[in-house]
């Protein structure tokens, strides 16, 4: 999905599942206007978190796969 994260290219994304280990998505784009698509097509069915730090703000997202 996309996320919006503001200015192009400042966004620091990171995905944790959820016992809190790091995951790699099978691909992270980011977009000119600032939105970033992850890819994961490959993670098994359950809650991951999407960490998205710009500058000073953080936003935490849930996200579950069915």
């Amino acid at each position: 999905g996309n996320l919006p994260t503001g200015k192009a290219g400042m966004a620091d994304v990171k995905i944790y599942n959820v016992l809190g280990e790091t995951i790699s998505p099978l691909s992270l784009r980011r977009g000119a206007g600032g939105e970033v698509e992850i890819n994961l097509s490959e993670a098994s069915k359950g809650t991951y978190f999407v960490k998205i730090q710009c500058g000073t703000k953080t936003s935490t997202q849930r996200m579950i796969i069915q």
